[in-house]
């Protein structure tokens, strides 16, 4: 089977939807479908076999284009629309399999070429351009009514989390499939103790957040968290594994203006090959997003390191997380605070939560659910292709 895969964004970077996308390239190959990905013009190369990448040319104003809304994004998507609009009519290609927005992209192909189209719903588009933009609020019921439209004509939706799945339902979609992402890292090896970093005394604690500095992230929040911490924790630190510079250099002069400059350490983007490597210097694991229903990639990777998870109490988190293996907070700086002190304070806690986090992972979210749900997933497209799928069924391979 040959495949159009509509990557709209940088490609490939080291962050989510980039490596969420070279993942299920993968799985693509190996099962011996072509694919020919379209992408930004940003990005570095890699090498999948039976995959080519494609790229709309450099457009002026358009570097370092970013996650989200923005004007950059949509002068490369009508440029991923051009240059797709060629593709197809020098190649026939038996799906288009649509990320993001691109999925506009693959219903106007429908609508006039008869192409059908999967729709990779790795976020609720309406939510995240209204958040990003709440001048925009009014235009939410429009933006949904054209979500609900994309949804209803995509031959099937594959959703990232049980969230974004119930959205895809209630819109009307015809096919669900839940393809959670996987750990990025492989799990500590035995006999590492799950839980241990490099905090000793009772009160000392590393913590660590891994990801980029985007606002959603909510970094604001967990400086604005730790500086209220540090007050009466002497010992404790930051650490930050990602953020593009110019991130960077803002959050150091917040941390400068909070006074936590010394307790903060920026280590910049890592490849996903030393993620365990850092994550074994870290006692609590954080993720403070503030914003969205999708689940952080980084979550899977952080259960899978035995490491306890500290992470805002939000639907994107409460999904996958529970009180039985994480430590869940409020996304507000005094509660968030609070947690932080709790964990420093609490080295039975921590490690308690680290067991039980890695337990999780092994029998939930080991990599081969992914590979075993991505085959059944192309299996799926396969079906709907030779007219075998029922139209109405709904099928949900997500770990229970």
């Amino acid at each position: 089977m040959k495949v159009l895969l509509l990557a709209p964004q940088p490609f490939y970077q080291l962050r989510g939807t980039p490596i969420a996308v070279k993942r299920l390239a993968e799985s693509f190959s190996r099962r011996g479908w072509l694919v020919d990905i379209l992408t930004f013009h940003e990005g570095s190369a890699v090498e999948i076999p039976n995959v080519r990448i494609f790229r709309i040319p450099r457009i002026p104003g358009t570097r370092g284009v970013r996650p989200g809304f923005s004007l950059k994004k949509i002068l490369c998507d009508l440029a991923i629309f051009a240059k797709a609009a060629r593709m197809v009519r020098h190649e026939r290609y038996d799906l288009i399999h649509a990320g993001e927005e691109s999925a506009f992209i693959a219903m106007l192909f429908k609508w006039g070429a008869g192409y059908p189209y999967i729709y990779d719903m790795d976020s609720c588009l309406s939510e995240q351009m209204v958040g990003s933009h709440p001048s925009m609020r009014p235009l939410l019921p429009i933006i949904q009514c054209l979500e609900g439209i994309v949804i209803r004509n995509a031959a099937a939706v594959l959703a990232v989390c049980d969230a974004l799945a119930e959205y895809a339902r209630a819109q009307g979609a015809r096919q669900v499939m839940v393809l959670p992402d996987a750990p990025l890292c492989a799990p500590p090896s035995e006999g590492a103790r799950p839980g241990k970093g490099r905090g000793t005394a009772a009160n000392r604690a590393t913590f660590m957040y891994i990801g980029n500095l985007e606002q959603y992230q909510g970094i604001d929040l967990l400086l604005e968290a730790f500086s209220r911490f540090a007050r009466s924790d002497k010992d404790s630190s930051l650490e930050i594994i990602g953020g593009n510079p110019a991130h960077i250099l803002h959050y150091t002069e917040v941390c400068h203006a909070k006074n936590i400059a010394d307790r903060v350490r920026f280590r910049g983007e890592q490849p996903p090959e030393r993620l365990g490597e850092f994550m074994a210097e870290a006692d609590v694991l954080v993720s403070p997003r503030c914003k969205g229903v999708n689940t952080p990639m980084k979550i899977y990777s952080y259960l899978q390191s035995g490491k306890p998870v500290l992470a805002t109490d939000i639907p994107s988190h409460s999904q996958v997380l529970s009180a039985e293996f994480a430590f869940l907070a409020p996304p507000e700086p005094d509660a968030f605070a609070r947690a932080l002190a709790r964990l420093a304070s609490d080295p039975a806690l921590r490690a308690e939560l680290g067991e039980q986090a890695l337990r999780v992972a092994r029998t939930r979210y080991a990599p081969e659910n992914f590979d075993r749900t991505a085959f059944a997933f192309c299996g799926l497209a396969e079906r709907l292709l030779a007219g075998d799928a029922h139209p109405g069924a709904v099928l949900d391979a997500s770990p229970q």
